[in-house]
């Protein structure tokens, strides 16, 4: 059977525990291996190597593609979709951490690409395994007449390369679309530039384009403490999510007993979604299974789409 070779490129905070996931899955599965690191600080190759022990120092891209069937890119945003178009051109599948591309166009293009090369193209949008959106997801019907997303975290110097929407946002955004759908438009926005010279805060408004349903989505990087929560509402229901607890509540109604309803609690099991992101990746490239959370390429156009419209 085929082997699947592995490596990442960029190994700063994030890019090692994506390197972490694979080290441990090529352990435990004989059709995976495990070759190595590239980051164009070597510095932080070499600081990997020392610490892990396992797997090579890449001097080169060239030297990744060559050596390589499938990598995780993991580097500073502005540099996904010249590092993920040199791969896929390749024909080397990408896993590429959000957001996929600094704008639609961008997105769009490496979506394009991955198809003329027979490439799987994921993003990592790791909230989208969260247990508990997911079984709000598996859960929820009817319509969604509104929703409410705050993503509040301290200031790190490291993220300020970016705007707090490609930062932050881009992970709520991509769940309005994977709850919501994707018939909506930026109808209000806010934002601000407070500790760097990019946008540290937004508030955003998106209004359905085909009623009157309304998202609210609140983004910060100067916050004193770590935020993320969910609410949405329906005609006969209204649930809250607090993704750092993992704790649901679940209120439900009947329109014609104004007295009547009831309220469902839930805590979920807090998950490995960047291991389980992994997974579902390496089960899609070895044809085992057709991906079901994992964010492909084509699934985070309206995400981009979105925020190409807040930032302009």
């Amino acid at each position: 059977m085929k082997k699947w070779r592995v490596a990442v490129v960029g190994v700063g905070k994030l890019g090692r525990f994506h390197a972490e996931k694979w080290i441990t899955l090529a352990q435990a599965n004989s059709q995976l291996e495990w070759v190595g690191v590239y980051d164009a600080q070597e510095a932080s190759s070499l600081e990997f190597l020392e610490k892990y022990k396992i797997g090579k120092i890449f001097k080169s891209l060239e030297e990744v593609a060559a050596s390589v069937e499938a990598v995780t890119i993991a580097t500073p945003s502005g540099t996904h979709f010249e590092i993920t178009q040199f791969f896929l051109e390749k024909g080397i599948h990408c896993l590429v951490e959000k957001p996929l591309a600094l704008g639609y166009e961008e997105g769009l293009k490496l979506v394009t690409k991955a198809k003329k090369h027979s490439c799987l193209l994921a993003v990592g949008h790791s909230e989208r395994f969260n247990p508990g959106f997911q079984y709000l997801k598996t859960h929820w019907s009817g319509d969604v007449i509104g929703a409410e997303l705050i993503r509040h975290s301290p200031y790190a110097q490291r993220v300020t390369d970016v705007s707090v929407i490609d930062d932050l946002m881009i992970h709520d955004l991509d769940l309005v679309s994977q709850l919501c759908g994707e018939g909506f438009k930026v109808f209000h926005k806010n934002l601000m530039s407070i500790r760097s010279s990019k946008i540290d805060g937004a508030q955003v408004s998106l209004k359905s384009l085909v009623n009157d349903s309304m998202v609210t989505l609140s983004a910060l990087r100067v916050a004193p403490s770590l935020v993320r929560t969910l609410k949405v509402w329906g005609q006969s229901q209204s649930v809250f999510l607090n993704f750092q607890t993992n704790e649901l509540e679940w209120c439900r109604w009947d329109k014609n007993e104004k007295e009547a309803f009831e309220v469902e609690k839930e805590t979920f099991e807090k998950l490995d979604h960047l291991r389980l992101e992994t997974e579902e990746f390496l089960l899609s490239l070895q044809g085992e299974s057709k991906p079901k959370t994992l964010a492909l390429g084509d699934q985070v156009l309206a995400s981009l789409r979105w925020r190409d419209q807040i930032i302009s």
